[in-house]
C-alpha cells in the first residue's frame, strides 16, 4: 500500500451529478486533486471543481483524453464508454471500478448471469432479445402474468422497470432487449453498501431497508436499523462479501436485496458505485460513502463503518405538478431541529420526482427516526418558482 498524498496526481470522475459533487466534497479534504466530466455544463459539480471538463460520457474519445492526464479515473453514474475505459487500463491508468465490472452491471441481464453462474441466489429470469418473442410467450402460455419487465441497459430511479398484470400491459412496453422476472412476494427491500480495495481489504456497513414510492417505484425513505430479522442481516452481509470478492471489485458498491415472506434472501441488482442507499452514512457512520470509495479506489486503509443511532434518509424530489426552476419549502424546519441534515444537490430545474437533494436525521431508535422522518416528508417541499 503506498501513500497517495502529497502528489498532483489528478482523480477524474466521470459523471457530474449530486454523487459525484459528494465525492468532491470528500476530496477536498484531502490532498487530492479531481477532475470532472459531464456533458451538462450546469450539473452540480460544476460550481466545485476548476478542474470541469464538457463532454460525452459514451464518446470514447471525450473520455479517452479526459482520463489520459488522470492517474485514477472512477465513475459516478453506470452510462460511460466501456471502450474509453477498457483502452485507458491498457495505458496505465487506474481505472476503478473496472471496466469489466461496469459493462456487467450496465447490462441487468449480465448482472442476472453473474449471480446465476456464481450459485447467488436470485429471483428467476428468463432473457428476451425484444417484446414480440414476450407476447408470443405469453399468448402461448409459456410465461403467466402477473411479471416484472426489465430493460436490460439504462433503467434507473424506477425507469425501465414495470410490473405487468394483463396482457395489454406489454403494448406500451419499448421493444427493447429486456429481462422478465418472476413476481415475488417481498416483505421488505434491503440493501447492504460495501467497499474493497486493491490490496483485498473489505468493509461492509450495516445493513439497512428501504421504503418505495408506489407509483415512481423510487426510494422514499432509507432506514438502520433494517427491521430484519438478524438472521437474514447476516446472510445479506455474507453475500455482499461474495460479491465484492466474485468481481474483484475495487471501490463502492451497493447491492439491493429482496426478503420474501417466506424467508429467503435474493439479489436484485447492484451500483459500483457511492449509491442513494447508502447517502445517512454520510451522518451516521464514522467513515461515509464519499470517503470510503476514496479510500478504496487509491488502495487506502478503509474506514470505519461503525454506526451508533438510528438513522433515516429521506428523498428530496420534485414534487407532482412542479417543473421549472426550483424552490425549496420548509428547509428552515429542519436547520431547527436536532439530529437534522440537508443535503441540496445544486439542480437548478426541478420536475416531477426528480431527486433534488435528502434529509438524514438521527434518533435513538427506529420507531423515532421514522416518525421524523416522515413528518418531514411532508414539511420539506421540492416545488418550482
Amino acid at each position: 500500500m503506498t501513500s497517495r498524498f502529497g502528489t498532483s496526481e489528478t482523480l477524474g470522475i466521470l459523471g457530474g451529478g449530486q454523487l459525484g459533487k459528494m465525492l468532491l466534497a470528500a476530496a477536498a479534504r484531502w490532498d487530492v486533486h479531481p477532475a470532472v466530466l459531464d456533458p451538462d455544463p450546469e450539473c452540480p459539480c460544476s460550481k466545485w471543481t476548476s478542474l470541469f471538463e464538457v463532454g460525452d460520457l459514451n464518446d470514447a474519445e471525450a473520455v479517452r483524453a479526459f482520463g489520459a492526464g488522470c492517474a485514477t479515473v472512477t465513475i459516478e453514474i453506470e452510462g460511460v464508454s466501456i471502450e474509453a475505459l477498457a483502452d485507458l487500463e491498457r495505458q496505465g491508468v487506474k481505472v476503478y471500478p473496472r471496466p469489466e465490472t461496469v459493462r456487467l452491471i450496465q447490462d441487468k441481464g449480465l448482472q442476472k448471469e453473474f449471480f446465476s453462474q456464481n450459485q447467488l441466489p436470485t429471483s428467476e429470469y428468463v432473457l428476451y432479445d425484444g417484446i414480440e418473442a414476450l407476447r408470443e410467450d405469453v399468448a402461448q402460455g409459456r410465461r403467466k402474468l402477473p411479471l416484472v419487465w426489465k430493460s436490460r441497459k439504462g433503467g434507473y430511479d424506477g425507469r425501465g422497470v414495470s410490473i405487468v398484470q394483463q396482457p395489454e400491459g406489454l403494448n406500451v412496453l419499448p421493444d427493447v432487449p429486456c429481462l422478465v422476472e418472476s413476481l415475488v412476494s417481498i416483505e421488505r427491500e434491503l440493501a447492504c453498501v460495501g467497499a474493497r480495495n486493491a490490496d483485498g481489504d473489505i468493509a461492509l456497513y450495516p445493513v439497512v431497508g428501504m421504503e418505495f414510492h408506489p407509483e415512481a417505484n423510487q426510494v422514499e425513505i432509507v432506514h438502520l436499523p433494517s427491521g430484519a430479522d438478524p438472521a437474514l442481516e447476516q446472510q445479506v452481509l455474507e453475500l455482499s462479501r461474495q460479491i465484492l470478492e466474485g468481481l474483484n471489485h475495487v471501490g463502492l458498491l451497493a447491492i439491493e436485496f429482496f426478503a420474501t415472506r417466506d424467508g429467503r434472501i435474493l439479489i436484485n441488482e447492484m451500483a459500483p458505485r457511492p449509491h442513494n442507499s447508502g447517502h445517512l452514512f454520510n451522518e451516521a457512520a464514522e467513515c461515509s460513502q464519499f470517503e470510503m470509495h476514496l479510500r478504496a479506489i487509491l488502495n487506502l486503509p478503509l474506514g470505519s463503518t461503525r454506526v451508533d443511532k438510528a438513522a433515516a434518509m429521506v428523498n428530496l424530489v420534485g414534487a407532482e405538478g412542479h417543473s421549472g426552476p426550483v424552490h425549496y419549502v420548509g428547509v428552515e424546519a429542519v436547520l431547527a431541529e436536532a439530529g437534522a441534515y440537508i443535503e441540496l444537490y445544486g439542480k437548478t430545474q426541478t420536475h416531477p420526482f426528480r431527486k433534488m437533494g435528502h434529509l438524514i436525521l438521527l434518533d435513538d431508535s427506529l420507531q423515532a427516526v421514522l416518525a421524523k422522518a416522515r413528518r418531514f416528508q411532508h414539511t420539506v417541499q421540492v416545488h418550482s418558482r
